[in-house]
């Protein structure tokens, strides 16, 4: 879905365009991360990386840290926010 939404603003890899290192897990994969996450009412990064890492490990091979996600997370907050507004996600 936010393929479609965002074809026109996305490399073909899943990422906005950006300076340095093309990263492995994608911005889309990043905010589709974050929505299912809040979908699932899960509100703590230790908790959904603990069940990722134990139980996703096959469906996610190129997992980023928490650290990481948290950190590509708030560099994508306003990209997130407007897609979620546009698509009646959030209010």
């Amino acid at each position: 879905m936010l393929k479609d939404i965002l074809s026109n603003k996305i490399n073909e890899k899943g990422n906005f365009k950006r300076r340095g290192v093309v990263p492995i897990f994608s911005d889309i994969e990043v905010m589709a991360l974050s929505f299912t996450a809040e979908c699932l009412s899960i509100d703590s990064e230790n908790y959904l990386f603990s069940k990722l890492i134990s139980k996703y490990t096959d469906e996610f091979e190129n997992i980023i840290s928490r650290r990481q996600y948290n950190d590509r997370r708030k560099l994508l907050f306003e990209k997130t926010e407007q897609v979620a507004k546009v698509n009646g996600i959030r209010a």
